[in-house]
């Protein structure tokens, strides 16, 4: 049974038993896994950890390269605290921490800090990417304005074309997430945002 908390802190009273032969520290069952998603829906990372009695999962955030904070950190910008909750499945181990929304705000690397009894385990990092078609403002000014018309196409053009990595949006076969490179399959993804209306709310 998934049980929802509004924080970014699960607790398990009996976690799913060891294997003999893992020592005493959790173990990572499951690590989440990098998304890339349409600016404006619902995200979400699950960490399924197992250890020799109760556990606790701290998300966290990377705030500056190698620097990570303790979620929910307040940030009046976006109100990233006020989007943010959990949920645990006590019968699996798991752990799975929802976004209300993202934005392009959002866009960072998260880790899990899992903790038994006898010490913690950190996941692997996952990178949380959120892709907005939102380029331009009334007259083809370089800044979002919450609208998808003309000035976007104008400025993603303009962006593209003077090489910026902002206009890296779309890999291989026009998927969404960049891939270092300024081609076609950038071209692909921005008019999906567009018609998908991807952008951050307001």
């Amino acid at each position: 049974m998934l049980l929802l908390t509004l924080s970014a802190l699960c607790t398990l009273a009996a976690a799913p038993a060891l294997a003999d032969g893992f020592g005493d520290l959790p173990v990572i069952v499951q690590q989440p896994t990098d998304r890339t998603l349409c600016a404006g829906s619902q995200a979400s990372l699950t960490v399924r950890a197992a250890a020799p009695g109760p556990m606790t999962f701290m998300w966290q955030i990377e705030t500056a390269p190698g620097e990570w904070s303790q979620l929910p950190i307040f940030e009046p910008a976006d109100g990233l605290w006020a989007r943010v909750s959990v949920g645990v499945d006590e019968q699996t181990g798991a752990c799975t921490l929802f976004f209300a929304w993202i934005g392009t705000l959002d866009t960072r690397a998260y880790r899990c800090l899992v903790s038994g009894p006898f010490g913690g385990t950190v996941t692997d990092p996952a990178r949380l990417t959120a892709l907005s078609a939102d380029f331009g403002g009334t007259g083809g000014v370089r800044e979002p304005d919450f609208v998808h018309d003309n000035n976007d196409l104008v400025v993603f053009i303009d962006t593209f074309f003077a090489g910026e990595s902002a206009a890296d949006l779309g890999s291989v076969g026009g998927a969404r997430g960049g891939d270092g490179t300024l081609d076609n399959n950038d071209f692909v993804v921005f008019i999906d945002l567009f018609f998908n209306h991807c952008m951050q709310p307001h």
